[in-house]
């Protein structure tokens, strides 16, 4: 059994997924976790709203 656990990019528009990567690897470099039940939401959301980039989402929509 593995221990990572997985957040479904696909159905994100490229610029989603660039923008979800570049995101994880600046908190990371940050020395910030990130768990997956936090970002889940968000492409959850963004793959829902069929956004082309993260900027369209509103972020009250997530509370």
């Amino acid at each position: 059994m593995s221990k990572f656990v997985d957040v479904n990019l696909r159905g994100l528009a490229p610029l989603v997924v660039a923008e979800v990567i570049y995101g994880l690897q600046e908190r990371i470099r940050g020395g910030t976790k990130t768990p997956p039940w936090h970002l889940r939401p968000v492409c959850e959301l963004a793959r829902t709203r069929q956004v082309s980039t993260l900027d369209e989402l509103d972020p009250t929509s997530l509370c």
